[in-house]
């Protein structure tokens, strides 16, 4: 649990300037149609390669594995824990909550943290904008946005959240900067990326999650 209020914490000193939540219509790529996407394609595990996040911000690497279901979708972060001054640990959440209410744009989630298989708080745009695929058309990146509001009720700035996940976390940094920097130059002004986070291979290594001598690559 100190873990866990350390996170609150960091996420009050380190909330982000205030900014409007850019409309789900205007920065979602053609890709996200419904006859071109389906949540189920999004089960399984991912790799957070880069994040504004204010709490995943502080974990020196996050793993996630989604499930989705008919009408509603959960998976676990684990997080590798690296907090100054204390022994590292590894801490799992679960997090979920529905899939899109709109048939015509099953890229707009709606999330909430959950205790106990239920979700404990407002659930909030979990915005898939874009995705990548491979030559199989196996879906390999997937690019969100939400806006998560205010931590606490009328306290301080709304925050925001941009997370880039990969089916594969033996990614180069500069490749994965190169990602950021696209999202950023495609939708100008849209998101808050300020002081975003990158996990590359160096950090993976660390978590165990590939061998110290894996070689960085860029794809």
């Amino acid at each position: 649990m100190g873990a866990i209020r350390f996170f609150a914490s960091q996420a009050i000193l380190f909330a982000m300037a205030s900014a409007d939540c850019p409309a789900y219509d205007t920065i979602r790529s053609p890709k996200m149609d419904a006859d071109k996407f389906n949540a189920k394609e999004v089960e399984g595990i991912w790799y957070l390669m880069a994040t504004t996040e204010p709490t995943t911000r502080f974990c020196l690497c996050n793993v996630m594995n989604f499930s989705i279901f008919t009408k509603a979708y959960t998976y676990t972060d684990t997080c590798f824990q690296d907090v100054p001054h204390t022994t590292p640990t590894n801490i799992t959440l679960s997090i979920g909550g529905d899939l899109s209410y709109d048939p015509k744009s099953p890229g707009i989630f709606h999330e909430g943290f959950k205790l106990w298989n239920h979700t404990v708080t407002a659930k909030k745009p979990n915005m898939l904008f874009d995705i990548k695929r491979n030559a199989k058309g196996e879906v390999i990146m997937m690019h969100f946005y939400a806006c998560l509001g205010k931590l606490i009720p009328g306290v301080g700035h709304d925050l925001y959240s941009y997370l880039l996940y990969s089916r594969d976390p033996t990614l180069s940094e500069a490749y994965i900067k190169s990602l950021v920097n696209l999202d950023n130059r495609t939708h100008p002004g849209a998101f808050e990326l300020a002081g975003y986070v990158t996990t590359g291979p160096q950090q993976w290594s660390q978590c165990g999650v590939i061998p110290s001598t894996q070689d960085m690559i860029s794809v």
